[in-house]
């Protein structure tokens, strides 16, 4: 007898998100970022890759699918580009590759007061459930991406004079993105969470002390927000937290297991399941 197909997720074998994207997509990006694609033409080309990529993970089995995040420059660029108040800068941490070499990477830095201009995931998700007819799942930046990078320097004052009021405006923000998707049909949303991973590492933590900030109280902090943003989502979505140390071409981020962190982190954090990486050197063991 055949086994059972889960039809709810989490499921047994579940796809965290990004996927490499096709040539002609890494082509199409490089183009339209330089003038010699348009609009609708880079449109066109993601359109296509996206099919492609739901239609191979249909056909290898998997009942969640994404769209491989082929629409987005970096996990968190389209909540930038949707988002008033907000751009890039230099972030205080970098990528690390296996011979030492360090790589700039660049965060999100506040510059004004915060406004959600318009849907941030919304078109990606309406695309998406209309190519699939399995569970569509949707990935989007956890809210302490928007402030970990720079920390107190990524926050310009005449923007908020005070942090909190700055972490009410993107609670608000999430909230209002949250619901949209809910009305859209959005049953399965993970949250990418890399600080409070990054959080686990002795290294960062200290680069987090010579800033002049106190990192246990932000994973406090960053709990606290992501529990607000969740608060009050219907019984039928499942949001799970995928925790990651920055894993780019071979580079990474961060190092160091989950003990820093475990108990806010399984006990106190509201989501319905956890997608870790363990059991690897920079990982550590499932212990935690």
């Amino acid at each position: 007898m055949p086994a059972q197909i889960k039809i709810n997720p989490p499921f047994r074998a579940d796809h965290i998100g990004s996927l490499l994207r096709p040539r002609e997509l890494i082509e199409a990006f490089h183009s339209f970022g330089s003038g010699r694609l348009t609009g609708e033409a880079f449109r066109e080309v993601q359109d296509r890759s996206i099919r492609d990529v739901v239609r191979f993970q249909e056909e290898i089995g998997l009942q969640s699918i994404a769209d491989g995040e082929f629409r987005r420059a970096s996990y968190f660029s389209h909540f930038i580009a949707a988002v008033t108040g907000m751009t890039d800068k230099e972030s205080h941490f970098t990528f690390t590759d296996q011979s030492g070499k360090q790589y700039p990477y660049r965060g999100p830095h506040t510059v004004g007061k915060l406004r959600r201009e318009r849907g941030i995931s919304t078109e990606e998700f309406r695309f998406l459930k209309a190519t699939t007819k399995r569970t569509p799942k949707l990935t989007m930046p956890s809210p302490s991406t928007m402030h970990f990078w720079r920390g107190t320097e990524g926050v310009e004052r005449t923007a908020y004079a005070e942090e909190d009021e700055l972490f009410r405006d993107l609670v608000r923000i999430y909230r209002e993105e949250l619901a949209d998707l809910y009305a859209l049909g959005s049953t399965y949303i993970q949250m990418d969470e890399v600080p409070l991973a990054m959080l686990c590492d002795p290294h960062i933590c200290e680069a987090v002390r010579n800033r002049g900030e106190d990192p246990e109280r932000l994973q406090r902090k960053y709990i606290e927000i992501t529990n607000a943003v969740l608060e009050g989502r219907p019984q039928h979505v499942m949001v799970g937290m995928h925790l990651c140390r920055g894993n780019y071409k071979a580079r990474w981020l961060a190092a160091g297991g989950y003990e820093a962190i475990a108990d806010q982190l399984f006990n106190q954090v509201r989501v319905d399941a956890y997608f870790l990486e363990y059991d690897t050197p920079r990982a550590g063991d499932f212990a935690p």
